[in-house]
């Protein structure tokens, strides 16, 4: 089983016999001698994660989601609008991206990904990448939102920053692959 740490890279390259030139320099930017093999090695891409690094697209995708989940709820109660959305938002993407491990299809991964969640397969296990700064905005966002549109009412305030606090805390690189007191834990 591969790293999880190789999986993020492009590609190696790796050459076999001496490494001299085929006319005798020493030009390091040369094809091989023959005798040679250039061998190059493929990035393992988790196929259930790698649709997201398309951004633009993904974001903007997104964001529309959550602009047709707020004007469902406008039509409702324009006030709170926010508020439930926020709180689809959080139902939805604390279980999806923070609490089920594994994938939802496993292409030949063997049972790899089975002790991670999808936040924690996204971007080949890295951290702090643009997609996953994104994704932890949203929900800082979304409060903002509901908040000001709630006129920062108490109870409505606490239920988003809760929300709000839970969903941040999870996508901290300091919470990655960490179970809080075991809850979730293989």
């Amino acid at each position: 089983m591969a790293s999880a740490r190789n999986r993020h890279s492009t590609a190696t390259t790796a050459y076999t016999a001496s490494d001299s030139a085929a006319d005798g320099t020493n030009d390091t930017n040369a094809r091989p001698a023959r005798g040679m093999t250039k061998v190059v090695s493929q990035v393992e891409i988790n196929p259930n994660t790698n649709w997201m690094s398309q951004q633009p697209g993904v974001w903007a995708f997104y964001v529309l989601i959550l602009l047709l989940i707020y004007l469902m709820f406008a039509m409702v109660d324009p006030k709170d609008a926010w508020t439930l959305t926020s709180t689809v938002h959080f139902l939805i993407t604390f279980y999806l991206f923070h609490w089920h491990k594994g994938t939802p299809l496993e292409f030949g991964a063997a049972g790899e990904y089975d002790h991670l969640t999808y936040w924690e397969q996204m971007d080949s296990e890295q951290v702090l990448t643009p997609n996953k700064k994104f994704f932890t905005v949203v929900p800082v966002v979304l409060f903002m939102l509901a908040s000001h549109s709630t006129n920062y009412e108490k109870p409505l305030l606490y239920v988003n920053l809760s929300m709000t606090l839970t969903l941040v805390a999870a996508k901290l690189p300091s919470m990655h692959k960490v179970r809080i007191l075991g809850i979730n834990k293989d």
